[in-house]
């Protein structure tokens, strides 16, 4: 699928999800880039990767890196 489909798509989802937040909140007048920036902000979570809590703690566990010991003179 080329650029300009994917674009088109996109722009699409993000049109019918801003209509349907407009549609909810009753028809606003002067509203629709609080609407558009709501739905791409909405369709970017969706499509972002979840991470289940177990999976979550482990990586998290892996990036901490152990704090090295002071040496004390003596």
């Amino acid at each position: 699928m080329n650029t300009f489909m994917n674009i088109s798509n996109r722009d699409e989802a993000v049109r019918a999800r801003a209509y349907q937040i407009w549609e909810s909140e009753g028809c606003p007048a002067g509203k629709d880039f609080d609407h558009w920036t709501r739905s791409e902000m909405e369709l970017r979570q969706e499509a972002a990767p979840v991470v289940s809590e177990p999976d979550a703690k482990r990586k998290s566990a892996r990036r901490a890196k152990p704090k090295a010991k002071k040496a004390t003179a003596q």
